[in-house]
């Protein structure tokens, strides 16, 4: 998911000209206050999977706490604690997107407010020095971030950072595109990196395949003024949704962002999210309600009905695949009003997508 994210897009899906980004709605049916812990957002690498989440821990102010799991989301343990910033993020709609580059070093992330590094597989973190972090992304061993001046509208000195995600050393550059927005998107699986952004009214993407030293830059593939969600898989294609104001169309790129190629899907709403696990297997939520799945394996060529949700929810929050069978999507669940905060209830898949299986943290 670029991040919008995301990434506040993470998780959060960013739009690509300042369209308001979207907070989770509550559920219409509310269910009684539920105890225990609350995933609010995820990370899939292979098949370990981490999750963080709101407990709690004894206290009606919660904590953060991080799970991890080694078999494909089957069992989960806990592995450490976050820092009290998250709980504070999380009722601000801002929850930390998680990244993990191996599984020794991952990233939480939060649009404009920071960017945290562990280096011991999640047991303990540390804020970074990234000023006003827009997205963020990790790929073949190193972790990129978008960042800029945002004092002041609009942002200015828009910068590419870089580091080796075993250290935490970065380098900084200017972006190789114009924004003048600060919803930048970022994304990376390999050495590829993308970039899109908005510039003097036109959206232009930023493609490399070294690892973010060179790019090569041209139009982007939505029209500027609405919305796009952005999705890699683990092969290096990339699945896109633009929005076109009251429906989405779909795209397809196969040469790590060279190209691109109608898909042929109906029906899209303005919230429809990829789900890639390769360049012919993935998954579409047409709107997000009801979290409803069609699935390809052709390509896009043709579609099936997949995986539902069994109750009604209003936002499919996240989606992505660690390799070609394994993947997970995090969808609203419930309220919890003691924390103040949504809870999302988590499905795992170790067939590309053609099964899902609830998620159980205890």
């Amino acid at each position: 998911m670029w991040l919008t994210g995301t990434g506040v897009r993470r998780s959060l899906s960013l739009a690509l000209a300042g369209v308001a980004l979207v907070p989770g709605a509550s559920m219409a049916k509310q269910a009684a206050l539920s105890t225990g812990f609350a995933a609010q957002s995820a990370a899939v690498l292979g098949n370990e999977m981490w999750v963080i989440g709101v407990d709690h821990c004894k206290s009606s102010s919660g904590c953060a706490v991080v799970m991890h799991s080694a078999n494909g989301g089957r069992t989960f343990a806990g592995v450490g604690r976050g820092p009290a910033r998250w709980i504070y993020d999380v009722r601000r709609l801002q929850t930390p997107d998680v990244f993990f580059a191996d599984p020794r070093n991952g990233y939480a992330f939060v649009f404009r407010d920071g960017v945290w590094a562990t280096h011991d597989a999640g047991q303990s973190w540390k804020r970074l020095p990234l000023h006003s972090p827009l997205s963020f992304a990790v790929g073949a061993g190193a972790a990129y971030a978008v960042t800029a001046n945002c004092s002041r509208v609009p942002c200015t000195d828009f910068r590419l950072q870089r580091s080796d995600s075993q250290t935490d050393r970065w380098t900084s550059a200017p972006l190789p595109v114009r924004s003048d927005n600060p919803i930048v998107q970022l994304a990376a699986r390999g050495a590829r990196v993308w970039i899109v952004a908005r510039g003097a009214g036109r959206n232009t993407l930023a493609r490399s395949s070294d690892g973010g030293r060179s790019f090569t830059t041209g139009a982007a593939p939505c029209q500027a003024g609405f919305g796009a969600d952005f999705e890699s898989s683990p092969d290096g294609s990339l699945w896109v949704v633009c929005s076109h104001g009251t429906h989405g169309s779909a795209l397809r790129s196969t040469d790590g962002g060279a190209h691109f190629e109608p898909v042929a899907l109906t029906r899209l709403g303005n919230g429809a999210r990829f789900g890639p696990a390769s360049a012919q297997v993935a998954v579409v939520s047409p709107t997000g309600a009801w979290a409803t799945l069609r699935r390809t394996t052709d390509g896009g060529r043709t579609w099936r009905q997949g995986w539902k949700a069994a109750t009604y929810t209003t936002w499919l929050k996240w989606i992505a695949f660690g390799d070609a069978r394994h993947g997970a999507l995090l969808l609203q669940t419930t309220t919890d009003s003691q924390l103040g905060i949504d809870r999302f209830g988590m499905w795992r898949t170790a067939d590309a997508g053609a099964h899902w299986s609830s998620v159980h943290f205890s």
